[in-house]
């Protein structure tokens, strides 16, 4: 059985290096190979700031998903070719959706869920950059809409 995970204090940036390695099967992560020190140093800072849930199978990681919080000013500061953040990552009305990396079997409606309560009601906006699209995905909240995040 499948378990979400949300307090991931002993989750590591080689675990999930690993699983990246595993189960990016389009390469879309793999400037973490260029920017080694930026992606240890952008973990680090995720798993921090508890902006991280995994999906575990027994122990082994079967998926993760990580945001963080921006504003307008500090948006342009992710730069995900390098793997660089805004100093601040945990103040902002701004979701970005930073990795979503999740293996065939787990439910990806679990994570939309997971996501419509501990990241929407905090934000006015989300937003991630849909990698086979090659485009800017983007959602504003208006009223009681429920977040769209894994259409």
């Amino acid at each position: 059985m499948i378990r979400i995970i949300e307090d991931n204090e002993d989750l590591s940036v080689n675990e999930i290096e690993d699983f990246m390695n595993r189960h990016d099967a389009l390469g879309v992560f793999d400037t973490r190979r260029f920017w080694p020190d930026n992606f240890k140093i952008h973990f680090v800072k995720i798993i921090a700031a508890n902006q991280i849930v995994t999906f575990r199978d027994e122990n082994n990681l079967a998926g993760l998903c990580s945001w963080m919080f921006v504003d307008e000013n500090n948006k342009h500061d992710i730069n995900k070719i390098r793997w660089t953040l805004p100093e601040n990552i945990e103040n902002g009305d701004i979701a970005y959706i930073d990795v979503c990396l999740l293996r065939n079997d787990v439910n990806i409606y679990r994570l939309r869920e997971f996501l419509n309560i501990n990241v929407k009601p905090f934000v006015k906006e989300v937003y991630w950059y849909n990698s086979p699209g090659g485009r800017v995905a983007r959602h504003k909240f208006k009223g009681d809409f429920s977040c769209r995040i894994a259409d």
